[in-house]
Formats: structure tokens, C-alpha cells, sequence
């Protein structure tokens, strides 16, 4: 059983523990960097603006079937498996064009912080913390990285057959989610594409949702 843990002092960063449920044995696998955002002190009364991340290398992370954990780091497309032994396999990092940010990539991601921000404050009112929703604003960050970086997301399911799905930048900037299938030795066997405007949310034996 693996439980992201973040601080509540730390939002910048993420911890996967792995439990042992019959003894109760807890280890520490992989502390990550995550994406955060930066609040913007110079905002006017009743808005709350912060600075996008900016397009930040995220590490993925999943559970194969038989309880070993494949991470991909982000920064250089590199998977890597945390073995039930506590050992790491490292294998080699896996080749990828690399894709220039754009002007859209820009506007998309800014109008993406805005939306997350309102997610985050919309279960925080629900929670009874009251008020309103007030105006959210995102700014761009000091610098724009020349590159996407090659993850898009650090969620990585895992199919019945042991496969590890990596939803992936994709070059041709075509319709539909494209996502790199890895072995349990971390290495790419197969990729495929989603039609347009389909997510891929869980999947179970034979089903995906």
C-alpha cells in the first residue's frame, strides 16, 4: 500500500510511503518536487492572484500488480523501480523529441492555474471555510522554460498486464491523449493515442474508465 504524503508546510514537494499492513512497517521510497504555485502579493482588494508554475518537470509514479513501484523522472525521462526488497533498479532514460513552448502552450497553461485555483478554494468553501469565491488571476512565471518537459502528469496507471501508462508530451501536437507503455524493467515496449476529448481516469483487469 503506497500514501502520497505532503506536508502541510511543504506543498512544494510530495512523500510516498510504502505500508506493510500486516506489521504495520512504514519506509519512505521517494520524496518529489512538485509543481507550486507562488502567491502574487501585489494584488488589488478581493482578488487573489498567484504565479503559474511555468511548465515544471514533474516525476511520475505508480504500482505494478505485484507491488513494486515504477517511478519516471521527469527531468530526463528516466524510469526507475523501487523493488519490494527496498532496492532500486535503474534502467536507461528513454529517448524523446523535444517540443518548443508556444505562445498557446502560454495561454493554456495560465487559464489552467486559474481553473486549479478555483478547484482548490471551491473544497475549501465547501469545507465550511465560507465566503466567496473571490477573483483569481494567474501570472506568468519569472522565466518560461524553452521546452515542455516530456511528463505531463506524475499519475501512472498500470494496466492488468503490468504495463505502466505515461501520459507524455506529444510533438505533433495532434488530437487526443498520447501515453508511452513501459515493462517492468522501465523500458518503452509500446505508445498509443486517445481518440480526442477522451481521459483516462483508472483502469481495472479489462476495464478502463
Amino acid at each position: 500500500w503506497f500514501v502520497p504524503v505532503r506536508p502541510a508546510f511543504a506543498p512544494d514537494s510530495t512523500t510516498l510511503v510504502r505500508i506493510t499492513l500486516p506489521t504495520k512497517r512504514t519506509d519512505t521510497l521517494l520524496r518529489i518536487a512538485t509543481p507550486t504555485f507562488r502567491p502574487d502579493r501585489t494584488a488589488g482588494p478581493g482578488v487573489v492572484r498567484v504565479i503559474a508554475p511555468g511548465f515544471q518537470p514533474v516525476t511520475g509514479w505508480g504500482v505494478f500488480p505485484d507491488g513494486r513501484l515504477p517511478a519516471v523522472h521527469g527531468a530526463d525521462y528516466r524510469p526507475e523501480i523501487f523493488n519490494l526488497d527496498g532496492s532500486r533498479t535503474r534502467a536507461s532514460a528513454i529517448a524523446y523529441a523535444p517540443t518548443a513552448v508556444t505562445a498557446a502552450d502560454k495561454a493554456r497553461h495560465l487559464q489552467e492555474t486559474v481553473a486549479e485555483m478555483r478547484r482548490r478554494l471551491s473544497g475549501e468553501l465547501a469545507a465550511g471555510a465560507g465566503g466567496k469565491m473571490p477573483r483569481l488571476q494567474a501570472g506568468a512565471p519569472d522565466q518560461w522554460p524553452a521546452m515542455l518537459p516530456p511528463l505531463r502528469s506524475p499519475t501512472i496507471h498500470v494496466d492488468s498486464r503490468g504495463r505502466a501508462w505515461v501520459l507524455v508530451t506529444d510533438p505533433t501536437r495532434a488530437g487526443g491523449d498520447r501515453f508511452d507503455l513501459l515493462n517492468a524493467q522501465g523500458k518503452r515496449i509500446d505508445a498509443l493515442r486517445l481518440p480526442a476529448q477522451v481521459t483516462l481516469v483508472g483502469m481495472g483487469r479489462g476495464v478502463f474508465y
